[in-house]
């Protein structure tokens, strides 16, 4: 079980846009506190504009302690505060289900890299709403809220997925973590991470 009530040994990121679209996309990572209602908590808040029409945010650590070269199953569970609405879909995509939640897990530090001028993930984290070979769908960031002009407040919502991420510990037993959204939506995605557990499997 984690928590982002204090933060430690996390990092974040984001990727799968063309260079120079930075500006545009203004993606922005932190630790805070949330809106009231919410105020008594905190999580790691990731925001940025879609300009891409795929723009990846996540956040990333490392985890040691297994076995050697170990291939392990990772179950995920994860609860996140989310302000985007249900059923408000347009051409540019829906604010809520055309934004995909993902969990996944490495070998290596999950990091983007550049080609053909555009920064990509170098891991395989799929596309949209389908996993990849190192991520699992954990479900979109629809609330409950109706209101699609808004403003609209946060609510929580759990995500999980009974599938797991196959993953094998590197020569030292370390293994790495990933959460993020996935977006389809081209428009402000703004979600704050709270907390989640990870079950491991040997496989």
């Amino acid at each position: 079980m984690f928590s982002f009530q204090v933060i430690r040994e996390w990092s974040w990121g984001y990727g799968e846009y063309s260079i120079g679209q930075e500006e545009a996309i203004g993606f922005a990572g932190s630790h805070e506190r949330l809106p009231a209602p919410l105020e008594y908590l905190k999580g790691v808040r990731l925001r940025s504009d879609n300009r891409s029409g795929e723009v990846f945010m996540y956040i990333f650590r490392r985890l040691d302690g297994f076995k050697r070269s170990t291939w392990y199953r990772a179950y995920f569970t994860i609860r996140v505060a989310t302000n985007a609405p249900i059923g408000c879909g347009s051409l540019e995509g829906a604010p809520g289900e055309s934004v995909t939640l993902k969990a996944g897990a490495t070998t290596g530090q999950p990091i983007m890299r550049v080609r053909d001028r555009r920064v990509i993930s170098d891991f395989d984290k799929g596309n949209h709403a389908s996993s990849g070979a190192e991520s699992v769908v954990l479900g979109n960031i629809a609330g409950t809220q109706i209101d699609c002009a808004g403003p609209r407040s946060y609510e929580i919502k759990t995500l999980g997925s009974a599938s797991g991420v196959p993953v094998q510990t590197d020569a030292e037993g370390r293994l790495w973590l990933y959460i993020g959204t996935d977006s389809a939506f081209f428009g402000v995605t703004d979600i704050y991470i709270l907390e989640g557990s990870i079950e491991f499997a040997p496989q």
